[in-house]
């Protein structure tokens, strides 16, 4: 684990850098956004606006960013265990960490798009290895109403290798919620922020 590092920037421990770091200034990113323009966007043109204001406009975090403290990866290639090319949309790296935020444009509560293509690629460990205990969701709500998708994709979250869900939000954001998974003995916490695009 990367404690000393962690120490250094001045969080206590994974968690305290997650929360008050990567998702506080992902959450000030989006808070930055101009939805009617961004609503008919694609999920990747979303998560481009998005990746442009963490690396200028989010403050200590685009301050790491440019002083190379932390890294930001857009469009992650990996290789699985299987020889696949596997893509992944944000990855914030610091020496011995890496944060991986898998985004989804939302339009309602399909399981494939959201499990299938979603949390089950970091439960099964397709983007994350086997020591790594924490990633994050960020889904962009462009249809539907928001409180009704987020409750129907928490029971389907639920069903899904889940151990806990804790419906306290990420750093007072409202549309959020959390998740701990367990599969083959490995657990994992998985952060889920629901950005709403409608203007």
């Amino acid at each position: 684990m990367p404690d000393d590092y962690i120490e250094h920037l001045g969080f206590t421990s994974l968690k305290d850098l997650i929360e008050n770091l990567y998702l506080s200034s992902l959450i000030e990113a989006f808070k930055r956004l101009n939805k009617t323009e961004i609503v008919d966007l694609s999920e990747n043109a979303i998560r481009d606006k998005l990746q442009y204001e963490l690396s200028f406009n989010c403050g200590e975090l685009s301050k790491l960013l440019h002083n190379r403290t932390i890294w930001l990866d857009a469009e992650g290639q990996i290789i699985t265990e299987e020889q696949k090319r596997k893509r992944t949309d944000i990855n914030l790296f610091i020496p011995c960490f890496l944060y991986v935020i898998e985004c989804k444009k939302v339009k309602d509560v399909s399981k494939r798009q959201y499990i299938n293509e979603g949390i089950n690629r970091f439960i099964s460990r397709i983007y994350i290895n086997k020591t790594d205990k924490y990633a994050g969701m960020c889904s962009f709500v462009v249809a539907d109403d928001i409180n009704r998708i987020i409750e129907e994709l928490t029971k389907k979250v639920s069903e899904f290798y889940s151990k806990e869900i804790i419906t306290e939000t990420i750093g007072k954001f409202d549309t959020s919620f959390r998740s701990i998974h367990v599969k083959d003995d490995l657990e994992i916490y998985i952060y889920h922020l629901f950005f709403n695009c409608r203007a």
